[in-house]
């Protein structure tokens, strides 16, 4: 069980790095992309054959990203609107 987690932990960094962004210049349409491609990632994930505390601990992850996506976005929007 201690692989299975060590593993997923690895994937997390990996899959967290490719979808934060610490780049200014993101555009919303970008964030947009990566929002949409996070979202497919879920649906998989969701039918996959996954064992459930696997699929549990992916979900988990794949909605943190989406959440802090969601925000950056958010604070993009209103960052270009009040300028």
């Amino acid at each position: 069980m201690q692989l299975v987690t060590m593993s997923i932990s690895a994937i997390s960094s990996v899959s967290a790095s490719s979808y934060a962004s610490s780049s200014s210049t993101v555009s919303t349409a970008q964030i947009k992309r990566q929002i949409a491609a996070l979202q497919k990632k879920i649906q998989a994930e969701q039918a996959s054959n996954d064992d459930a505390q696997t699929k549990a601990t992916k979900l988990q992850m794949y909605q943190m990203q989406l959440t802090q996506l969601q925000l950056q976005l958010q604070q993009l929007q209103q960052t270009s609107t009040s300028s």
